[in-house]
């Protein structure tokens, strides 16, 4: 049952979805969701934000959010070679639900300082499918 709500929560998703370059999701809960996205929309990749560094990170970007989710402060980190292929690029933040909406301010300032200018978010929230994207993101455009 889980993985057929999954697809339809996808395919709902990209309808919202502006045109992007990656999709980009918090570590754990949303990585199915942004599997399923990046495999219906054929895209090579996609990134997670990591709860913490990895061995196989060089050097890393991370922020630290305050959840209602979880107890006390979580980290999210982002590799360095993740954050060169993201600069400059049009990028979709994907979570499976928002409630304070604190870790997708975390995620946004987490891809600003990878040098995304303006991303997008789209999450699934109960039954509605929610998306937000500025003129900037749309266009792939630094903000004026």
């Amino acid at each position: 049952m889980y993985k057929r709500q999954t697809v339809h929560c996808a395919a709902e998703l990209l309808k919202l979805t502006p045109e992007y370059d990656y999709l980009i999701a918090p570590e754990a809960k949303a990585i199915p969701l942004v599997y399923e996205m990046a495999r219906q929309s054929g895209a090579d990749k996609y990134f997670v934000a990591r709860k913490k560094a990895k061995a196989y990170m060089s050097s890393v970007f991370q922020v630290h959010v305050k959840s209602i989710t979880t107890q006390g402060v979580q980290t999210l980190v982002l590799d360095q070679t993740d954050a060169e292929l993201i600069h400059g690029k049009r990028i979709v933040i994907v979570d499976d639900v928002i409630s304070t909406g604190e870790s997708l301010r975390a995620m946004e300032e987490l891809v600003k300082k990878a040098g995304v200018f303006t991303p997008a978010f789209v999450f699934y929230f109960g039954s509605l499918f929610l998306s937000r994207a500025s003129r900037n993101s749309l266009r792939g455009r630094p903000p004026a």
